[in-house]
C-alpha cells in the first residue's frame, strides 16, 4: 500500500535539438518538429480517357455487365433460395 497522500507523477517535458522555425506559437514545444515539406506535396493522377465514341461505348456496356452481375450475386445472397443466371456475352462484346 503505497504512502497516502499519493503524490502526482513528475512529467518531464521532452526537448527537442533540431530548431523547428515553421512552428507556430500555439503549438507546444515537447511536441515532435513538423515533418519536411515534400510530404505535403499532392500529386494528381488522372485517368487516360478516350473520345473514340466506339471505345467509350464498349466501356459503357461493359460496366453496365459488371453492374447487372453484382447486382444479381448481392440478390442471390440477399435470396438464398435464388440462384444468379450467369449470363454470357456474346463475342463480338470482348475487348
Amino acid at each position: 500500500i503505497p504512502p497516502f497522500p499519493i503524490r502526482a507523477a513528475e512529467v518531464k517535458s521532452l526537448t527537442v535539438e533540431e530548431i523547428d522555425e515553421g512552428r507556430p506559437e500555439y503549438v507546444p514545444s515537447y511536441l515532435p518538429p513538423f515533418p519536411g515539406k515534400h510530404t505535403y506535396i499532392f500529386t494528381p493522377t488522372f485517368e487516360e480517357t478516350t473520345a473514340e465514341p466506339g471505345k467509350i461505348r464498349k466501356l459503357k456496356n461493359k460496366r453496365k455487365r459488371q453492374v447487372e452481375a453484382s447486382l444479381a450475386q448481392l440478390d442471390a445472397h440477399v435470396h438464398t433460395n435464388k440462384v444468379p443466371k450467369k449470363a454470357e456475352a456474346p463475342d463480338y462484346f470482348s475487348a
